[in-house]
């Protein structure tokens, strides 16, 4: 069985911090809390809280995360940087860029990237990321990210097979969960370490090279009480999602919804 033992792990891991330790549980509610329990008590930077089910996973603005039991790949992390509160809205976009990198090397498959933390595979959801900070006096005190695959189930939730898919789906074969968590530590951690130097610019532009969504998209925002129609422009310095209104000003899209992607349009 492909089970996702901290022993199997911890032998392939190449990283220096990430996934140490890791704390492992048959079935949980989220490891997002439990992540965040181990915080709040002392638990170093790169522990790990990883499930063979999560029953109650959530995504952003509270939507649910379903997961199918020995299928799936649901674990979160405790990070704690010593960086400037305003960045670390980049942070789900980096761990974005090597979560593919990873199912990349894992399966050929090559995923897409939807801002702010979706991954995509031939244009349906195979990935979410949930990133939650803990401050204090204005200063980040940890970092809680979540992450979310599906993996080797054969179908989806009911109602999600025209949005979501599998890896499975996409392959026609099945996935070592444990060397998919493994490669995504592996691929994170020198990411995270630019991060924490503040080399940040380079790894916004790499996450617009891989992604077809950040630029020349038609999009539909919502903010607050009033929404806006407008074309990708690609990131600002802090990830926000830079969107050029039809009368020409650029916006940053930070806190606001995409409600409507649309198709790629060509400039003129």
């Amino acid at each position: 069985m492909d089970l996702l033992l901290p022993s199997l792990i911890e032998r392939q891991l190449d990283s220096i911090r990430l996934g140490k330790p890791i704390h492992h549980y048959v079935q949980l509610g989220s490891t997002n809390d439990i992540a965040d329990q181990l915080a709040g008590d002392g638990a170093p930077e790169g522990t790990m809280v990883v499930t063979e089910h999560q029953t109650h996973g959530r995504g952003r603005l509270g939507r649910s995360w379903f997961s199918q039991k020995g299928k799936d790949l649901c674990f979160s992390l405790v990070l704690r940087p010593d960086v400037p509160l305003g960045n670390l809205s980049c942070l789900s976009l980096i761990l974005g860029i090597a979560v593919g990198d990873a199912i990349e090397k894992i399966s050929g498959l090559k995923p897409d990237l939807k801002w702010p933390n979706d991954l995509l595979v031939n244009g349906k959801k195979c990935c979410g990321i949930l990133s939650e900070v803990k401050t204090e006096f204005g200063e980040v005190k940890y970092l809680i990210v979540g992450i979310g695959i599906n993996v080797n189930a054969k179908v989806v939730s009911k109602g999600l097979s025209m949005t979501a898919s599998t890896l499975f789906q996409q392959t026609g074969q099945e996935i070592s969960r444990s060397q998919l968590l493994v490669e995504i530590l592996n691929c994170f951690e020198p990411f995270y370490f630019e991060f924490l130097e503040q080399k940040i610019k380079p790894l916004l532009d790499l996450w617009v090279k891989k992604s077809s969504y950040a630029e020349d998209r038609w999009v539909v925002v919502k903010q607050m009480d009033h929404s806006f129609q407008g074309i990708t422009q690609g990131l600002g310095r802090h990830g926000a999602l830079l969107v050029k209104r039809g009368e020409g000003c650029v916006e940053e899209v930070l806190a606001g919804d995409i409600i409507e992607w649309g198709k790629k349009v060509t400039r003129s």
